[in-house]
Parts: structure tokens; C-alpha cells; sequence
């Protein structure tokens, strides 16, 4: 899955980082370019995700992120990745990802 956030200039990326990673075991950071904060998160971690949403939401303010998304990895990611050369043991379970898309706004 892919978690996308809009950041505000004050937003501590390493902080929002750390809250992630401890709902999410294994999720990574994809990049932080602009106001645009990514994250790799493992697809056999979704039940984790609900209390990382309230969280988000709880503490957005403090975090200064704007809002956030959640997407599947789509196939064509998938085959990027693998054209780049970059696919890792983690990423086996992306494979099997469809194209459906969750959101919310904090």
C-alpha cells in the first residue's frame, strides 16, 4: 500500500516516521519531496491501520500534516519496480494488489 500525506513546512518528517512505523511494522519511507510526504506500508499489515488513522487524525495538528490517502500498489508499480531493479522480499505481497483506492482527509 501506498500512504500519501500532504505536509505542512513545520511537519517533522522523522516524527511522523516513527508514529507510522509504530502501527506499521515494516513501513518505509518512499520519499518526502515538497509537501508531499510518501510511505511503502506491507499489504499483510492493513489491520494495523485503523488505529494509525486515528492517530493521524488525533495528533495532525501536532504533526502539521494536512491530509492523508491510502492506495494498493498498482501493477504497473509493481513492474517498475522490478524494471529498476528494486524489488525486495517485502515486496512479494504487492504483486497480488489490486488497483481499489481508500482516502480521508485529517
Amino acid at each position: 500500500y501506498h500512504l500519501v500525506m500532504a505536509k505542512e513546512p513545520q511537519c517533522n518528517v522523522d516524527k511522523v516516521a516513527q508514529l507510522v512505523s509504530s502501527h506499521v511494522m515494516g513501513a518505509t519511507v518512499e520519499s518526502s519531496i515538497g509537501t508531499e510526504l510518501s510511505f511503502l506500508l506491507p499489504r499483510g499489515q492493513s489491520n494495523a491501520f485503523p488505529a494509525l488513522f486515528r492517530d493521524l487524525d488525533a495528533r495532525s495538528d501536532d504533526l502539521h500534516v494536512s491530509s492523508y490517502g491510502v492506495s494498493v500498489t498498482t501493477m504497473e508499480e509493481v513492474f517498475l519496480k522490478v524494471g529498476e531493479g528494486s524489488v525486495t522480499a517485502g515486496d512479494e505481497d504487492i504483486v497480488a494488489a489490486d488497483d481499489s483506492n481508500l482516502s480521508t482527509a485529517a
